[in-house]
């Protein structure tokens, strides 16, 4: 029975349920295993993605149908691709039995890994491993491979907690004038105040910054889009390759998105760039409004809006002159923010919209 706990890259490209599940050829039952295994062993993902590209990219067969062609091919590709001097390489047995075309594969495995890497380096972002890999302090590393959260402490009272298939690295004291730590997946911060020591959050492209917050970082390499969304306090988020060109460049501005609370951010690795709007069901942030109450008896329906801006910590923009005639009669409790400012605006033939995390209200107003 083969162990899959301790696969590899080369136990991947040498199986051959793999190879199709790959390539998209597998059977329902294959896609559900490799799928399970994957949720299984989180940390086999990078494995089994650098795989994935050198089956798709390069057409490695499994190794029973390896041909002396086949090899030749390939090893004068990966020559090509590392830059090497053009050679001739010569399969003397014509007959390969299995153990030699396994061994066939693994050489092109360290060809193919080689090129890979040059052009990972070159082109790609840097993944979770290769971030904690560069850092200069020893990091331990949580893993969560339950289905159930994952709360972990932070050397200075932080809290965090870890979603499944998320990992989160950070050193055992945070030395220094910074608290950092490196994610790769979903975690929600609960980060203790400190103006003199920020805390970042390194998660693949993204870089967070806050002094003293609680948020939400998702950012799975496998998914198209990395997202923090904000609860409390203020963050701001930069690409990573922003932020390691500022740090280099003395006195330069980076260009990143602030987020308060009920914001969040999305940002499109394929396009490069952030949209930033406010959280599909923003929460109360003001405690005077916690019974979540709102009394309305005539009353001007500006007042109202800008209630319901302090209550959760949202701009409303609206015209106060236009709306000045507008009164509102009405008593919420219990719906959400979006579902008030419709109702609204119904009461005053209005409309509104969601720009950049703003609401902004259209009206012809109230005579």
């Amino acid at each position: 029975m083969k162990n899959y706990q301790d696969y590899q890259i080369e136990d991947l490209l040498l199986d051959e349920s793999f190879n199709r599940w790959a390539t998209n050829q597998s059977s329902p039952d294959e896609q559900l295993f490799w799928q399970q295994w994957l949720d299984q062993y989180p940390e086999k993902r990078d494995i089994a993605e650098q795989a994935k590209v050198i089956i798709g990219g390069l057409t490695v067969k499994p190794y029973r149908d390896i041909s002396e062609s086949d090899v030749q091919h390939q090893l004068q590709q990966i020559q090509f691709r590392t830059h090497k001097h053009p050679s001739v390489w010569v399969v003397a047995n014509r007959s390969l039995g299995w153990w030699a075309r396994a061994a066939a594969v693994l050489l092109l495995v360290l060809g193919i890994g080689w090129t890979a890497w040059l052009v990972r380096q070159s082109a790609g972002p840097a993944t979770y491993a290769e971030l904690v890999n560069a850092s200069s302090t020893k990091l331990i590393e949580k893993v969560n491979t339950t289905n159930t959260p994952l709360v972990v402490g932070l050397p200075d009272g932080s809290r965090v907690t870890l979603q499944p298939a998320s990992r989160i690295s950070f050193s055992n004291q945070f030395q220094g004038t910074k608290r950092e730590v490196y994610l790769t997946g979903e975690a929600f911060f609960d980060v203790h105040k400190n103006p003199a020591k920020p805390f970042y959050v390194y998660a693949n492209e993204l870089v967070t910054k806050v002094l003293g917050t609680s948020f939400t970082v998702r950012s799975f390499e496998s998914q198209a889009n990395a997202q923090v969304v904000v609860r409390t306090g203020r963050v701001s988020v930069f690409a990573r390759k922003d932020w390691q060109r500022a740090e280099k460049e003395a006195n330069s501005d980076i260009p990143g998105v602030v987020l308060t609370p009920n914001q969040q951010v999305v940002f499109s690795r394929q396009e490069g760039h952030f949209r930033r709007t406010i959280i599909p069901n923003p929460a109360i942030i003001d405690s005077r409004f916690t019974r979540n109450v709102f009394v309305y008896d005539d009353t001007p329906v500006a007042q109202a809006f800008t209630q319901l801006e302090e209550a959760y910590g949202v701009d409303i923009v609206f015209d106060e002159q236009l709306l000045k005639q507008c009164t509102l009669t009405a008593k919420f409790q219990d719906e959400p923010l979006l579902e008030k400012l419709n109702l609204i605006c119904q009461t005053i033939k209005a409309s509104y919209q969601i720009v950049d995390a703003q609401i902004v209200i259209s009206a012809q107003g109230c005579y």
